[in-house]
Order: structure tokens, then C-alpha cells, then sequence
């Protein structure tokens, strides 16, 4: 008989199970005999009578590490953890070594058998324990960040969805998969201006495909990613390498003051790592922060569509408002006179003078007829005619 032990997480932060009530029945009933730890399960809401009632044994945590043969848990072995498996047991959860170089040694000391939830692959290449999670996070990154920009959570006042009259906000997304394909979805529908970048043709033409060309859609490069993350107000990096580390190079370097990068585990959607353009990373613990000061005209335009008589005042006369590096102009707070061009603001053109010296109408006005009157012929001024000009027909 095959003795499975479900201990308790104890990482930080951690409140999953690895096995329901009704996992553990599933087991008893292929003659598995199930050992949970006491309170394994309150942080999921299965207390432990249900375990009791599915037909599991409540042990103790030395006695669950000493005496079962699979130990099945949600996060990787943490504290003294790798010093209770013994050789010849099983582990199975998610682990993520490539970036636990100091756990995978330790493992590897006690001599037993790991196997890691994201990298069980089937025919397909697919890998369906860890799916589920990154369609969680994917979902979480949107609606987690959506909150971090509001200005009583330490962001720049950022609406995603936007307002009649004010551009909604940018989100990119690195990484097509299914993480970032939940995430486009929810940024979708936020009503967001979203752009997706991805090596893949073919997943960047799926999402083109169901979102009918709502979503922008880029072949990743280096110069293309850097170009898209300076212009975002939400970066959520979705990004799977198969067991190796996710690639997190970072490119915030003249972007927008104030805005989010979200770096995600997959399978941990309590673990977004959160950065803030110009600014320390966010804690787990920090929901706000000091309000930054507004430095990209996307802020100031928030503002400004507000303001009583903002609308002649020149671009950059408010320190709000001067324009960064790869920041487009806005629309509100500028003077007619300036133009958008490449990103950055700049004077419009001065019509050209016609033959009298005088400046030349603009174009529409000329084509309909209504530009300077024409200079009067040389010579002495007609006379009046004594009749009505009908009457000489």
C-alpha cells in the first residue's frame, strides 16, 4: 500500500493544499492510505473533519515526513524541510530549481526522487499542472497592477479603461502563453490599449484572430521590446522558459516615472514581483506608498482635462507636464500650436508666403474660396453702369 503525506505549507504568504477532501477519498479508494498534517488545509477552507470524513489520517508533521513514501506538496521545500525527506521518498510539487541553485543541492544530498509540477509534459508538449496556475496569475497580474496605479495605492492615477476624453492606458504583455493570454483578456476587457509581444507568429495570431485586431500584436525583438515597455503604463512579463529561469533583463531605462512591471512565477500568484519605474521594488507587505510626483504628460493630461482654462496653456509650462524620453504629448494640456511628431512635441509649420509677401491661407480655405481677395487689375477703376447689371442682358 502506497503511503501519500500532504504536509502543511509553511512558506510565507503560502495558504494553498496540495490535496482536497475529495482528492484524498479519490485516493482511499484505490487502496492508497492518506496522511495529512494537522491544519493543512485552513488556509484553503477544508478543515480538518473533511479530511477525517474522505477517510485520511491526521498526523503530526515528523510523523507524516517519517513514515510516507510520496510526499506531495504546493511549493518547494522550505527551513527544515529537505532535512525531513529521507532517501527513497518522492517529492512532488513545484520547484523551480533553476533559480534555487543552494535547494537543489541540498536535494540532491538526501538522495531522493523530485519531480517538478512544471515540467510534466505530455504528447502534445503541453504541461497541464502548470496551466492551471498561470491562468490565475495571468488574470491576477492585470487586476493586481490595475490597482497599484491608482494614487492611494502609491501609482500615478492611472485609469486602464480610460474615460471619454482621456486615452486609456497601455498595457504590454511579454510572453503569449497562457499566462499572457489571460492577461491580454482581462486587460481587454478593461478597456485598455493592450500590446502583445511574442516570438511566435502563430500565438500572436491567435489572439489577432479572437480579438479581431482589438489587440496589438508584435514580433518580439530586442529593440521592439524595449520601444513597447517605454511606452507602458502595466508590463507584465509572461515569459516561460521550461525548466530554467525566466529571462527578467530589464529595460526601464527611459521609460514612464511611476509605472508597473510585473516579473511572474507561473505557478505562485501571490508572488507577482511588482517594480515601479524609477523606484524600489514593492514589498509583500507594501500596498502603498508616497505618491510620486507626476513626471509623464499621460498623468498630467488626467489633470489637465480637469483644470479650468488649461487647455491654451503651452506643454511643459507645468512641471507636470514636460515630456520624457519616448513619452508621447498629450492632448489636453498642449497649445494648438504644437504638433506631435515621433513621440515628442514640436512647433507646427509656418504657412508659406505667397507672391504679395502676405502668408498664404491654409489649404482648405483655399480650395473653398475663402483665402485673401485677390489684388485689384492695373489701371483706372471701371465705372458703375447707369442699369442694373440684368437689365443689359
Amino acid at each position: 500500500m502506497t503511503v501519500v503525506g500532504v504536509p502543511r505549507e509553511i512558506k510565507s504568504g503560502e495558504c494553498r493544499v496540495a490535496l482536497t477532501p475529495d482528492g484524498a477519498r479519490a485516493l482511499r479508494a484505490v487502496g492508497a492510505r492518506v496522511l495529512v498534517e494537522r491544519g493543512a488545509g485552513a488556509g484553503s477552507g477544508f478543515p480538518d473533519d473533511e479530511y477525517a470524513a474522505a477517510g485520511a489520517t491526521l498526523v503530526d508533521r515528523a510523523a507524516l515526513f517519517a513514515d510516507s513514501e510520496l510526499v506531495v506538496k504546493v511549493k518547494e521545500p522550505v527551513d527544515d524541510e529537505p532535512e525531513l525527506l529521507h532517501a527513497g521518498q518522492t517529492l512532488f510539487c513545484y520547484l523551480h530549481l533553476a533559480a534555487a541553485p543552494e535547494l537543489a543541492r541540498r536535494l540532491l544530498g538526501r538522495r531522493l526522487v523530485a519531480v517538478a509540477y512544471e515540467t510534466v509534459q505530455v504528447l502534445d508538449g503541453a504541461l497541464p499542472l502548470l496551466s492551471p496556475m498561470s491562468a490565475i496569475t495571468g488574470r491576477l497580474a492585470v487586476q493586481v497592477g490595475a490597482s497599484l496605479l491608482q494614487s492611494d495605492h502609491g501609482g500615478r492615477g492611472v485609469l486602464l479603461g480610460g474615460v471619454p476624453g482621456v486615452a486609456p492606458g497601455t498595457v504590454v504583455v511579454l510572453g503569449a502563453g497562457t499566462v499572457g493570454s489571460n492577461a491580454v483578456q482581462i486587460a481587454v476587457g478593461l478597456g485598455a490599449r493592450v500590446l502583445v509581444v511574442d516570438r511566435n507568429p502563430s500565438a500572436l495570431a491567435r489572439l489577432d484572430a479572437i480579438y479581431h485586431g482589438r489587440v496589438e500584436t508584435l514580433v518580439g525583438s530586442a529593440d521592439a521590446i524595449g520601444r513597447a515597455v517605454s511606452g507602458a503604463d502595466l508590463v507584465v512579463g509572461a515569459v516561460l522558459v521550461p525548466g530554467a529561469r525566466a529571462p527578467v533583463r530589464d529595460r526601464r531605462r527611459g521609460g514612464r516615472p511611476g509605472r508597473l512591471r510585473g516579473h511572474h512565477a507561473p505557478d505562485d500568484p501571490c508572488r507577482a514581483r511588482l517594480r515601479r519605474g524609477g523606484r524600489a521594488p514593492l514589498r509583500r507587505d507594501q500596498h502603498a506608498g508616497a505618491r510620486p510626483a507626476h513626471g509623464h504628460a499621460r498623468a498630467h493630461q488626467c489633470h489637465a482635462a480637469l483644470r479650468p482654462g488649461a487647455r491654451g496653456r503651452r506643454h511643459g509650462a507645468c512641471p507636470a507636464g514636460r515630456s520624457r524620453a519616448g513619452a508621447r504629448p498629450h492632448d489636453l494640456g498642449r497649445s494648438p500650436g504644437l504638433r506631435a511628431h515621433g513621440g515628442r512635441a514640436r512647433p507646427a509649420r509656418r504657412r508659406p508666403r505667397d507672391c504679395t509677401g502676405r502668408r498664404a491661407a491654409p489649404r482648405a480655405q483655399r480650395v473653398a474660396g475663402r483665402g485673401p481677395a485677390r489684388p485689384p487689375p492695373p489701371g483706372p477703376p471701371r465705372a458703375a453702369l447707369p442699369y442694373p447689371r440684368h437689365a443689359a442682358r
